[in-house]
């Protein structure tokens, strides 16, 4: 299981930093950038970044880890501290603004509790971060949905957000604790967990019901099944306004578990196939990367990315892999 631990983490930082070199473009131009598969990194575009560079994703998933292994237990008040340090050092990397609106207001003396921006924005800011839970509590799923809806509304209230987070922990817990992905229960575990947390509405279904939609885009043709993905979770009439996958976080979590169930024992693919969406693909690679990284293993991680992702330098594989084998320890150390 410790390999699991840090094929996780790891996993993540290599989807996130793949991802973060062609982030907001169309499916073609990323299909065209994971097509095959890479196996080292480029610079960023922008110049500004060395390769394998992660963006806040891993960032705000590093800062939940490093409170778990300090601390050892979830402490929501130390995770919002660590977050707000990120902004207030200028280390955040491609900020989301309703994470950023949420930090000046911890930043400003506002409680945790209060803090996360309300309905109806609905990013996918706190889903990205909350594998670390999942790996922490993946024999108490009770506590798990607790901490992820505390660690998601420091800086996300929406209840879509709160099942989202909900959802992505409860599908690494899923993952690191069994050797076989059945499609049927898995959706069942990561749908069950999410129901409580958003209802649904007038013109929404419940996040838990469309999870349980995967078994049908799973059976469709992909493209339209993306399709159907990308329009998820929104109005009658509405139309995603990015291209491919966007950050609202009901289709963000459908497509990686999605992409993760189309091939549960091949990292490479569901991390190539989230990307080749298009859209917001340094949160949806390192989503995927979180989840098939916690089935898979770190051996199933290419090592040439592994040991390159970074944070301009720090933070890298050395790091991250130390952080993940702590938490193991920590977690299965006699108590």
């Amino acid at each position: 299981m410790i390999d699991r631990f840090t094929g996780c983490i790891l996993g993540q930082a290599v989807g996130d930093a793949l991802g973060f070199q062609v982030e907001g473009r169309s499916s073609e131009q990323t299909t065209a950038a994971v097509a095959p598969f890479p196996r080292e990194f480029t610079p960023h575009p922008c110049g500004l970044f060395p390769p394998g560079q992660y963006t806040d994703d891993t960032q705000m998933m590093r800062a939940i880890l490093t409170s778990l292994v300090e601390r050892g237990q979830v402490n929501a008040e130390d995770i919002a501290a660590r977050f707000a340090s990120l902004w207030r050092e200028g280390e955040i990397v491609g900020r989301g603004r309703a994470t950023t609106a949420a930090v000046q207001r911890l930043m400003a003396g506002v409680s945790w509790r209060e803090s996360g921006t309300p309905a109806p924005s609905a990013g996918n800011g706190s889903a990205m971060r909350t594998a670390p839970l999942g790996l922490w509590f993946y024999d108490d799923p009770v506590a798990l949905a607790r901490a992820a809806a505390d660690v998601s509304c420091i800086t996300h209230a929406d209840p879509r957000c709160l099942a989202g987070a909900v959802a992505i922990s409860a599908a690494v817990a899923y993952g690191v604790s069994h050797d076989a992905i059945d499609a049927d229960p898995f959706i069942c575990f990561v749908a069950d967990l999410a129901r409580p947390y958003h209802a649904g509405g007038l013109e929404q279904s419940a996040f838990a019901a469309l999870i349980e939609t995967l078994p049908h885009w799973l059976e469709m043709d992909e493209a339209a099944a993306v399709q159907e993905i990308r329009h998820a979770g929104l109005p009658p009439g509405r139309r995603p306004d990015w291209p491919g996958i966007s950050p609202f976080v009901v289709p963000t979590v459908l497509v990686c578990l999605y992409a993760f169930l189309r091939t549960p024992a091949d990292y490479g693919e569901t991390v190539r196939f989230v990307i080749a969406q298009g859209g917001d693909v340094d949160t949806t690679g390192a989503i995927a990367g979180a989840i098939s990284g916690a089935f898979n293993g770190i051996e199933a991680v290419p090592e040439s990315l592994a040991r390159s992702v970074t944070d301009r330098g720090r933070h890298g594989y050395e790091s991250l892999r130390a952080l993940a084998e702590r938490l193991w320890a920590l977690k299965h150390s006699p108590q």
